[in-house]
């Protein structure tokens, strides 16, 4: 979420309630690696105000943990231990 483009498109997916539920779940998801503070604005009033229950939802694990089990197997992230050694391959679930 470091590129600008790719923020603002996410960001605009996520507020987009006619998008696709899955995009707009990934793009909400995406949010938990937030750099700006209205990254975080928009996912709490995602969490408080959306009318679809699965995408509060969503908001609410991206408002969390950005190293979340949940956040790491949607985007198929390695997870890794204290000493650095891989602890889980992100496509066991596959």
């Amino acid at each position: 979420m470091g590129s600008s483009d790719v923020r603002d498109l996410a960001y605009d997916l996520a507020r987009n309630t006619g998008e696709n539920a899955g995009v707009r779940r990934t793009a909400i998801l995406m949010h938990s690696f937030r750099v700006q503070s209205s990254q975080e604005e928009l996912l709490k009033d995602i969490a408080a105000r959306d009318s679809d229950s699965a995408m509060r939802a969503a908001a609410i694990v991206a408002l969390g943990n950005p190293r979340s089990e949940e956040i790491l197997t949607h985007f198929h992230l390695i997870r890794r231990g204290q000493n650095g050694v891989m602890i889980g391959d992100p496509l066991d679930a596959e």
